[in-house]
């Protein structure tokens, strides 16, 4: 694996959240690494350097990076598409129906860790 993300979530010089920092934060949430998100660009700095001179620090985050991959909703990506494929049916069965454009959720449909307790 690469080296880690790490970013600054915190507001610019113009004080609004920058929008990047946030979808990046949002994504090193969902990937079980909330520790990557810093609010302030001294915090970042900090880790930085933190993350470059403590190698077992690294290390530790690539292995949990790692074991994240195997049940985080953030890597199943069969799921997604099969959530985005209800989706589609969904929309096409409102436009067959004639009706108006609507917004509607997608029931969730169990996922990796889902079907592993499924099978035993």
């Amino acid at each position: 694996m690469g080296p880690a993300v790490l970013i600054e979530e915190g507001s610019g010089s113009s004080g609004r959240v920058r929008w990047p920092g946030r979808v990046a934060a949002s994504l090193l949430h969902a990937a079980g690494l909330p520790e990557l998100v810093t609010e302030t660009l001294a915090d970042y700095e900090k880790l930085a350097v933190t993350l470059a001179v403590e190698r077992s620090l690294r290390d530790s985050t690539r292995q949990k990076l790692a074991r994240s991959r195997l049940d985080c909703a953030l890597f199943d990506t069969v799921r997604f598409t099969r959530h985005l494929e209800v989706a589609y049916a969904t929309m096409v069965q409102i436009l067959r129906n004639g009706e108006e454009p609507r917004s509607f959720a997608v029931k969730s449909i169990g996922g990796l860790r889902d079907q592993s307790a499924a099978s035993r």
